[in-house]
């Protein structure tokens, strides 16, 4: 699967809960992935949509922070 293939009809409506799905689904290229989607909307002007994919990216860095946290103690 690959980013477009990856729309929001595929997740949650919840950006948090989008997140988690994309960890699992493409672990490494999730932020990557969701940075992308967030550019093309914004490319269509559809600022909702952009918006949504941000805050998949936002929740998908916090998770990346938490889990190096706690690796490290």
């Amino acid at each position: 699967m690959t980013v477009h293939e990856f729309g929001t009809d595929h997740i949650n409506v919840d950006p948090e809960k989008g997140a988690e799905q994309m960890m699992r689904l493409f672990a490494a290229k999730a932020e990557e992935m969701a940075l992308d989607r967030a550019q093309y909307f914004m490319k269509e002007d559809d600022i909702e949509r952009a918006r949504f994919w941000l805050e998949v990216r936002a929740y998908l860095r916090e998770m990346e922070i938490r889990c190096r946290s706690e690796t490290v103690h």
